[in-house]
Order: C-alpha cells, then sequence, then structure tokens
C-alpha cells in the first residue's frame, strides 16, 4: 500500500509541476515590445543601425538569463536593451528633424 501511495503522491507532483505557467518578467517583455518596435521601423534600421544591433544584443543577454533564472541578469539586460531601442528611435527622430527645412 505504500508504494501505491508514494507512486501517486509522485504522479500528482509531477502533474502539478507540469500545470504551473513559467513566471514572467515585466521588464523583460517591455524590453521585447521595445526592441520589436524599434526593429519594425525601417527609419530605425537605417539611420541608426548600430544601436538597434546592440538592443537585439542585449535582449538576447536578458533571454539568456531568463533561462538561466537569473533575474538581476534579466533586469539589467532589459533595461538596457529597452532604453537602447528607445535611443535608436530618438536619433531617426532627432536625423529627420535636423533634415527637415522649418
Amino acid at each position: 500500500m505504500n508504494i501505491k501511495f508514494i507512486a501517486a503522491t509522485g504522479l500528482a507532483l509531477g502533474l502539478g509541476a507540469c500545470a504551473t505557467a513559467p513566471e514572467t518578467n515585466a521588464a523583460l517583455e517591455s524590453a521585447h515590445q521595445q526592441v520589436a518596435s524599434a526593429d519594425a521601423d525601417p527609419n530605425v534600421a537605417q539611420y541608426d543601425p548600430l544601436d538597434l544591433q546592440a538592443a537585439k544584443q542585449q535582449l538576447g543577454l536578458a533571454d539568456a538569463a531568463a533561462a538561466r533564472h537569473d533575474e538581476a541578469g534579466i533586469d539589467q539586460a532589459a533595461y538596457l536593451a529597452a532604453q537602447t531601442a528607445r535611443l535608436a528611435q530618438a536619433v531617426w527622430q532627432k536625423s529627420i528633424a535636423r533634415s527637415t527645412p522649418n
């Protein structure tokens, strides 16, 4: 009877572990959205491809940190990815503003 109890408990714990959803990190989700937005804008690729590439690299580091469950690494790399993507968007907007006559 103990074997049945142990087997049933193990099965219940195993199924329970499968049922839990992975935790999401708000900073990582936001960084994904910000980098995707910058990447989707052809002006960013034209006017500031280096910052766009840097944002993608930082996002890759954030994803790698998430795979390791390194919360501090996720937050730092996600923050840098989002800010660098915003910078790339600001650079092209400023470039357009400079080239537009008053």
